[in-house]
Parts: structure tokens; sequence; C-alpha cells
């Protein structure tokens, strides 16, 4: 798994290094980040019983470009990574399947100093799209099937995001 993780930051890395080469030759931002990835579990109940369904912790990459086009206003297009697998689990039994989402964007920024300030607070609204995509090889018989079938299937879903932040010149 450390492999995989290592290789996939290869190519997050080189996607970084790709963007800031013409980001440094306008007035542009460039950023790059990584982390922890986590999310809440829900519960599936039908007449058998209740299974725990949700995605397992995982590990994330982003990288965003951006323009301050105006005094007091910019926007960024970001691209974010994330690898977390699927999960199901009910009483001692649990199935696991590989998966990963992909999300781009845009994002508005309103700044409450202008570009020369030192310290720029900003609030953000965006949105895009998010594409949770499980990677893994189905089999013909799973644990819990009597709850979900784990597949490989791309799921598009629109979001819309608000924010705010910090930034130092």
């Amino acid at each position: 798994m450390l492999s995989n993780i290592l290789s996939r930051s290869k190519y997050v890395l080189a996607m970084a290094a790709l963007c800031a080469l013409p980001a440094m030759a306008q007035k542009w931002e460039f950023g790059a980040g990584g982390g922890a990835s986590f999310y809440t579990n829900k519960d599936i109940t039908n007449r058998v019983g209740t299974a725990e369904t949700g995605f397992s912790k995982g590990y994330t990459a982003t990288a965003w470009l951006g323009q301050d086009s105006f005094k007091h206003v910019g926007g960024e297009i970001r691209y974010h990574f994330a690898k977390n697998d699927l999960r199901l689990a009910s009483g001692g039994t649990s199935a696991g399947f590989s998966a990963h989402t992909h999300t781009v964007g845009y994002n508005v920024l309103i700044h409450t100093q202008p570009k020369n300030a030192k310290v720029r607070p900003y609030v953000l609204v965006g949105g895009g799209v998010k594409i949770f995509r499980g990677t893994g090889t189905p089999r013909a018989s799973q644990p819990l099937s009597q709850f979900a079938a784990l597949t490989n299937t791309d799921q598009p879903r629109p979001y819309v995001q608000f924010g705010g932040g910090v930034k130092v010149n």
C-alpha cells in the first residue's frame, strides 16, 4: 500500500511542478497540499437488519491555480484527489472495495483587503463536480450483498462550497 501511495504522490508532484512553471511567469498563485481524509458513516436498514456503510480513512492531495483579477475579487480552479476505500459492515462481517474520488471546481474569492496588503482575509463560494469511483475487482458473491453491492462504477455529484481563510504575502 505504501508503494501505491508513493507512486500516486509522484504524479501529483509532477502535476504541481508543471502547473507552477507557467504560474511563476504570470501574476498567478499556485498551491498544493496533502493530508488525511475521512468521511462519516451511514446505516442501511432493511428487513434483514442494519449495516454500516461508508469509506475507510485514507489520504488526499490537492492542487490549485488562482488569480486576483480585481482589487478585492479573485478566483481559483482546484483539483482534489482522495483515496478512501468503500466499506460495509454488519455484525462481525465486513466487506471492502478499492475506491477513490476526484473533485474539480472553481471558487470565487472575495478579499477584505486590496492586493498589496500583507494580510488578506477572504471568503469564498464555489462549486464543481465530485466523482466517486469504485476501482476494485467485483466478485459474483460478496459478503453483506443483502445490503449493498460494491462495484466498479463512477458516480458524479455536483457540490457547492463556502469557506474562508487568510492569505499572507
